[in-house]
């Protein structure tokens, strides 16, 4: 009789610890609404009560809703005035007393340059190495830029520059290639910079091997954990291309992390290294090539879904070494998904 009255004890226990835990999880999005000051902190206090009755079906939305605020920043996104008297201000306004996020790139904000003319008349101040913004000259808005183009330079009419100094402040709110104006008597307006894609597939870069004779081949152990490949001998060159016929799992590839060893037997340094080609990456998560030695075992390289096989990745070390070896870390996920079943690794000079 005792056990069955400390069992029905024990399930309202449970009960009521998962009934008030359900009550106490579905406020946490206002509570954090309310330290953020929200302005839509009674909303998101109000939905959290509608979510209870739907088993927390509306609880993730909350959650980004309060936490995509903040006092500071407001929504992510700040207004920047665009008159004269603000670009002077700021011209005079130390750094560290600009409301500028943590995080902002130190190129990003207002350029001020004098010059001295002996004759004055129409030009056109060309922008081609600055990034997005707009130019103030003595004072006048001449105009907005972006270097994506077409239209690289400003029209500056003479009736606005005199004879002696003149000033010239740019904002910039993408960052300048470098920060250099120059005048010219004649427009740009067909010249497009289209930004450079995030991948490294230029089919330039590619190597050819099919007449090359690899290092190293054979296939990886399944699961998680660091694998040592020793090749038969050294080689010298200043490229490494690792081609991945297969996966254990038959999924795109993956590679966390990646070291080369040295004559000695010792990790290289990956100071210099850059990627020269991959035949796929995926960008949605930005697992480019790079990620493969980037020193955090959290991100990698990963190949698109349905790209064909096999998948190769080259990488440039910067100078002419000597390796022996390559240092392999998959995905540090349970069961390593996506690691590498078979390989060839070629080391080569050009």
């Amino acid at each position: 009789m005792f056990l069955n009255y400390f069992a029905l004890g024990v399930l309202i226990f449970v009960f009521l610890v998962i009934f008030y835990g359900i009550i106490v999880i579905h406020d946490i999005p206002y509570e954090i609404a309310k330290e953020r000051r929200h302005p839509h902190q009674d909303a998101i206090h109000y939905a959290g009560w509608v979510s209870l009755f739907t088993l927390h079906a509306l609880w993730p939305l909350l959650w980004i809703w309060a936490t995509l605020w903040r006092e500071d920043r407001g929504w992510g996104m700040r207004r920047i005035a665009d008159d004269y008297q603000t670009a002077r201000r700021a011209m005079t306004t130390p750094r560290n007393d600009l409301a500028l996020a943590s995080n902002t790139p130190s190129a990003i904000g207002y350029y001020k340059a004098t010059f001295k003319l002996k004759k004055t008349g129409d030009t056109f101040l060309n922008m081609e190495t600055w990034g997005k913004g707009q130019v103030y000259v003595n004072g006048h808005a001449l105009g907005r830029f972006w270097s994506i183009g077409p239209q690289q330079t400003l029209y500056c009419p003479g009736c606005w520059l005199k004879k002696g100094e003149n000033e010239i402040v740019v904002l910039d709110v993408v960052g300048p290639k470098q920060p250099v104006v120059w005048g010219q008597n004649k427009p740009e307006l067909d010249k497009l910079q289209l930004e450079k894609s995030a991948k490294h597939n230029n089919i330039g870069d590619k190597p050819d091997l099919n007449s090359a004779t690899p290092v190293a081949k054979g296939e990886t152990k399944p699961g998680n954990g660091w694998q040592t490949i020793g090749f038969s001998n050294a080689a010298t060159g200043r490229y490494v291309a690792i081609e991945c016929p297969s996966t254990h799992d038959g999924k795109p590839v993956a590679i966390a992390e990646l070291y080369l060893q040295g004559a000695d037997g010792k990790r290289l340094s990956r100071d210099g290294w850059d990627v020269k080609y991959a035949d796929s990456e995926n960008l949605q998560g930005n697992h480019t090539g790079d990620k493969a030695f980037d020193l955090q075992e959290s991100t990698y390289w990963q190949t698109e879904a349905g790209a064909p096989m096999p998948h190769l990745l080259v990488i440039d070390l910067g100078e002419e070494c000597t390796v022996s070896g390559i240092e392999y870390l998959p995905r540090a996920e349970q069961g390593a998904p996506e690691s590498v079943k078979e390989f060839r690794l070629f080391v080569y000079d050009r």
